[in-house]
């Protein structure tokens, strides 16, 4: 088909006939796939450290009330700091030895950055949401804020952890940009 990448038919591209915003994107892709996990990626955020995704699988598996929706970091721990969620302890951390041996904390935030979930949780989330056609940061913020147990999101990595999993590919602040830009 013309909408996929070849040799890679399991990718497909899904063209909006309008603005819809990450929230209104993800909701369509959510109704085409019939899985259990799904990783929800911004095409200008690229992995730049290894994530063990076998582990977060098998503990998602084993933990799936308290491992909803885990985010990757684009910021080192001192450029941004998180209020903690206290599903564990009072500082949000997850015991290593009962996921895996990752590292893992509770934020009562909520991004759109890179993020593994299952299907089901965007399910619902959408079903909160009332307008698609919007962010979706600022109303799950709000609900991140309010119950963070339930929808505060679980970052992975320490959360003093000097290394960002993310980078951004900001193409405003390349050379070729500035170039076409004057």
């Amino acid at each position: 088909a013309k909408d996929t990448f070849h040799p890679y038919n399991n990718i497909r591209v899904l063209a909006a006939k309008e603005h819809l915003h990450i929230a209104g994107n993800v909701k369509q892709a959510m109704n085409l796939v019939d899985t259990k996990f799904v990783y929800v990626l911004q095409h200008d955020l690229a992995f730049k450290l290894d994530i063990d995704h076998t582990k977060l699988v098998q503990a998602m598996r084993q933990h799936p009330e308290k491992l909803r929706n885990v985010r990757f970091r684009m910021r080192r721990a001192h450029e941004g700091n998180f209020p903690y969620c206290r599903v564990y302890n009072h500082k949000g951390k997850y015991p290593e030895d009962e996921y895996g041996g990752l590292k893992l904390f509770a934020t009562a935030r909520w991004s759109d950055n890179n993020q593994f979930s299952t299907k089901a949780y965007y399910e619902e989330l959408f079903a909160m949401i009332i307008h698609l056609k919007r962010p979706m940061e600022a109303p799950m913020m709000h609900h991140a804020t309010k119950n963070c147990t339930y929808w505060g999101q679980v970052v992975y990595g320490g959360r003093w952890d000097e290394r960002a999993f993310l980078k951004h590919l900001d193409g405003r602040h390349s050379h070729a940009s500035n170039e076409t830009r004057r």
